[in-house]
């Protein structure tokens, strides 16, 4: 039987967790070397190794984010990247990765965690609750041929993050989710920065709607195959409106124009699910 080791380093066994974040997701390559380059400094790992070949066999990942609960601003982890080589999983790996994960971070202060779940029942059983789920819109789309009108409709317009409107954006983000959530992820500069590297991977971006030089609306959105899909909508404007906005903004137009109803379709991201911890982990 193979002899399993658990580790922390992520020097060591980057090349190796790349490979396996390749075969586990789907994401592009600027997303990879964005990650692995960048946001991995300041990351936690746990990882399963087989002793004798020194091969990955699972990954943990966790990120630490600011977010706001009831009010008050706190730093906790997010756990990210969990993976599991393919023929190695199903025998209690991300199990004990997880329960090692949670110890770690008991013992390093922390007293809430959260993650993206695609299967709520099994990280259920480690304490998590779902705490919401995000909605997300797809529009299927086409170039727009021939010449293009004024981009605003009405006094709106778009424009993109930039670092001039760093803090406006800022402002906008924090007071639309303070009204509208008791629990959110902190939206400070550096989370917007994040995000437009983040987005930028997909070939999107984060766009700011703008009415007479006042922030009134975020998009954070990815193009592919055709599609704009847009994540993360935090505006009170009308969306439709808006989204058409986008559509022209970017040269395209919606494909799916049925009267009476919307050009997008909707569904939702994995659920965000947290956790205190308090009591014990047994490993």
């Amino acid at each position: 039987m193979a002899e399993i080791v658990f580790c922390r380093d992520k020097h060591k066994y980057q090349e190796q967790m790349r490979q396996l974040w390749v075969d586990a997701f789907e994401d592009p390559k600027a997303y990879l070397d964005y990650y692995f380059g960048e946001r991995i400094q300041s990351s936690q790992v746990m990882l399963a190794v087989e002793a004798r070949t020194e091969e990955l066999l699972c990954m943990m990942h966790v990120n630490p984010i600011h977010g706001v609960i009831q009010g008050k601003t706190v730093e906790f982890p997010y756990i990210v990247g969990v993976a599991t080589r393919r023929n190695w999983q199903r025998r209690g790996l991300m199990r004990q990765c997880m329960q090692r994960v949670l110890k770690d971070l008991r013992g390093q202060g922390y007293t809430f965690v959260v993650l993206m779940a695609e299967r709520e029942e099994y990280y259920k059983d480690f304490g998590f609750t779902t705490i919401f789920r995000q909605s997300y819109d797809v529009i299927a789309t086409a170039p727009i041929q021939g010449p293009q009108r004024e981009k605003k409709i009405g006094k709106i317009r778009l424009t993109p993050l930039t670092k001039e409107w760093m803090k406006p954006a800022q402002i906008f983000a924090q007071n639309y989710l303070r009204r509208n959530y008791d629990i959110f992820v902190e939206h400070d500069q550096a989370y917007l920065e994040r995000m437009c590297r983040e987005y930028g991977c997909q070939s999107g971006g984060v766009a700011l709607a703008v009415e007479q030089e006042k922030v009134k609306g975020i998009l954070f959105y990815a193009c592919e195959q055709g599609k704009v899909i847009v994540q993360e909508y935090l505006s009170d404007l009308n969306r439709e409106q808006l989204y058409s906005l986008l559509l022209f903004w970017l040269g395209r137009k919606p494909v799916k124009m049925l009267e009476g109803q919307p050009f997008w379709d909707s569904g939702y991201l994995p659920a965000l699910m947290g956790r205190t911890l308090s009591g014990e982990e047994t490993v």
